[in-house]
C-alpha cells in the first residue's frame, strides 16, 4: 500500500544553490550578526529527507563566517523544519555547549512549498565521540532540561526522520508512551497495510503489558520527573567538531528520566 511516507522527500536541488529572499530577510532582521552579508550557498553534508548547504557570509569586519542551512518541501517538510528549530532551541537553552545555535526557520519567498532551518555551522571531525564524555553530556542534558509544564510531551510536533510524533502533553509517562506507540503502529499500517497479527497484539499490549511495566513507576508514592531527551540519539546524530561534542538533528521532547530507566 502506497503512503505519503514512502521514499525520499523530493527537494529541488536549486533550493540550496540560490540564496532565497527569506534567508536574506533573516540577515536583514538582525537574526545574524550586524553587518552580515550573504556571499555564497553551496551543498554541504548529506540528509535522506532534506537538502543541506553551507551559507558563507561576509562579516562587518571583513572576515568570513559560515552558517548551516537545511531545506525541505511540503507541509510535512514545514513541520520538520519548525520542529527542528523548536527542539534545537530547547536543547541549546538547556545546554548550549552541545548543540548548534538555532537562528531561524521559515518559508522561501521564491517557492512557498519550500521551508528552511538555519543554524550555526560547525566543521565536524567525522569521528564518534569518546564514550565517557558522550555519556556525561547526555546526563547533563537530562539534568538541565526540565519540562516547563511538569508534563510529558513537547510544544510542537517533532519528527523521527519524516514520521510525525504525537507530542501531546500528558500527565503520566504511561499515557505518553501509549500515545506514541499508537501513532507508530498507525503509521506502520498506513505504509504496509493492515496486519492481523499486530491487530491482535494491540489490545494485550496497551491494556496489560505497558500498564504492568510502566504504571508501578508512578504509583505507591513513586514519581517520574519529565526531562529533555534527544529522542533520536544514535551515532549518526552525534559527532565532534574541532573543539567539542555536538548533538545534531534532534527531535527532542520532554520524556522520562528516572534513576533506572532513561530513554536516550
Amino acid at each position: 500500500m502506497a503512503s505519503d511516507f514512502d521514499g525520499e522527500i523530493d527537494v529541488p536541488e536549486p533550493a540550496i544553490h540560490i540564496i532565497d529572499d527569506s534567508v536574506l530577510a533573516t540577515i536583514d532582521t538582525s537574526e545574524l550578526p550586524a553587518g552580515t552579508q550573504a556571499k555564497s550557498l553551496n551543498p554541504h553534508g548529506a540528509s535522506y529527507w532534506t537538502r543541506t548547504a553551507r551559507l558563507l557570509t561576509l562579516q562587518e569586519d571583513g572576515s568570513e563566517k559560515s552558517f548551516f542551512l537545511k531545506v525541505s518541501i511540503g507541509q510535512r517538510g514545514k513541520g520538520m523544519m519548525s520542529g527542528e528549530f523548536a527542539s534545537m532551541t530547547a536543547i541549546h537553552t538547556a545546554l548550549p555547549s552541545v548543540a548548534p545555535t538555532p537562528i531561524a526557520w521559515g518559508t522561501y519567498v521564491s517557492d512557498p512549498d519550500i521551508h528552511f532551518f538555519l543554524c550555526s555551522f560547525h566543521k565536524m571531525s567525522g569521528e564518534l565521540p569518546e564514550i565517557e564524555r558522550f555519556s556525561a553530556q547526555v546526563a547533563a542534558l537530562h539534568r538541565a532540561g526540565k519540562s516547563p509544564t511538569g508534563k510529558f510531551g513537547f510544544e510542537v510536533t517533532t519528527f523521527q526522520g519524516n514520521l510525525p510524533q504525537d507530542n501531546t502533553w500528558c500527565d503520566t509517562w504511561e499515557e505518553f508512551y501509549i500515545r506514541g506507540m499508537v501513532r507508530m503502529l498507525q503509521l506502520e499500517e498506513d505504509c504496509q497495510g493492515r496486519c492481523q497479527e499486530l491487530k491482535e497484539l494491540r489490545g494485550p499490549m496497551f491494556e496489560r503489558v505497558i500498564p504492568r511495566l510502566l504504571r508501578p513507576l508512578e504509583t505507591g508514592g513513586r514519581k517520574i520527573e519529565p526531562t529533555l531527551v534527544h529522542g533520536d540519539l544514535y551515532y549518526g546524530n552525534a559527532s565532534t567538531d574541532l573543539r567539542r561534542l555536538l548533538f545534531i538533528r534532534s527531535q527532542r521532547v520532554y520524556k522520562i528520566l528516572a534513576q533506572h530507566t532513561t530513554l536516550d
